[in-house]
C-alpha cells in the first residue's frame, strides 16, 4: 500500500478468519471489493542470509495488473514496526538481474491468493497461502484507523498478530519457509 522513500508500513493480521463472515461484514459496512488476485513472488536475501536474522527482505511481486519491487525491514513486531519501500517495475527479468548483480540471491518463489477491500482509507486483504488457513491483513495510515477498522468488523485487538507472514507461518503452522525454494499451490519443496 505504501510507496515512496522510507515509509513505515502500518498493518496487523488476524489469523484463521471465517472468510464468508468477514466478507459479509466488509460488504455490510460499505467496503469496496477490489476482487481476488494470485500474487507470484520471488523472495531475495543477501548471499549469506544475514538478512534473515535482521528481518530484511526484498520481494519481486507479479499480479495480473502490476509488478512491484519491495524492500522490507522489520525492526519490531508492532503495527508500525516495518520500514517498507515499494515501487512499480516494468521488467521482472531485468529487475531480477539487477538484484542479483547487487549480490542478492533469489531464495524462494512463492504464491498467495489475495482478495482486497477498501474502506475509509484502510485496506483489508484476505490472504491465503498454501497449507495455511486464510487470514486478514488490515493496513492503513495509522494504528488508530486500523484499530477502528478491526472493531468495525468485530475483531478483538488482543487477537492481532504483528509479525511478518513468514514468521507466523513458520512459528504457528510449522512450514519451514526459510528452507523452501518453492512455496506455491502446485508445489512445495
Amino acid at each position: 500500500m505504501n510507496a515512496g522513500i522510507n515509509n513505515r508500513e502500518i498493518e496487523v493480521r488476524f489469523l484463521e478468519i471465517d472468510v464468508t463472515e468477514t466478507v459479509k461484514k466488509l460488504l455490510l459496512m460499505g467496503a469496496k471489493d477490489l476482487g481476488e488476485e494470485l500474487l507470484e513472488e520471488t523472495i531475495f536475501y543477501d548471499a549469506d542470509k544475514k538478512w534473515l536474522g535482521e528481518k530484511k527482505v526484498v520481494r519481486l511481486r507479479k499480479t495480473p495488473t502490476k509488478q512491484l519491487l519491495t524492500y522490507k525491514h522489520t525492526t519490531h513486531d508492532f503495527p508500525n514496526g516495518t520500514e517498507e519501500i515499494e515501487m512499480t517495475v516494468d521488467d521482472l527479468a531485468k529487475t531480477k538481474s539487477l538484484l542479483e548483480a547487487l549480490g542478492l540471491v533469489a531464495f524462494r518463489v512463492q504464491e498467495k491468493k489475495r482478495r482486497v477491500f477498501l474502506w475509509d482509507g484502510v485496506e483489508f486483504a484476505i490472504d491465503e497461502h498454501p497449507m495455511v488457513p486464510p487470514y486478514l491483513e488490515i493496513e492503513g495510515p495509522s494504528e488508530t484507523l486500523i484499530k477502528d477498522a478491526a472493531r468495525a468488523i468485530e475483531l478483538d485487538w488482543k487477537n492481532a498478530h504483528f509479525e511478518s507472514s513468514r514468521d507466523f507461518i513458520e512459528k504457528i503452522y510449522q512450514i519451514p519457509l526459510t528452507s523452501l525454494k518453492i512455496y506455491t499451490f502446485k508445489k512445495i519443496e
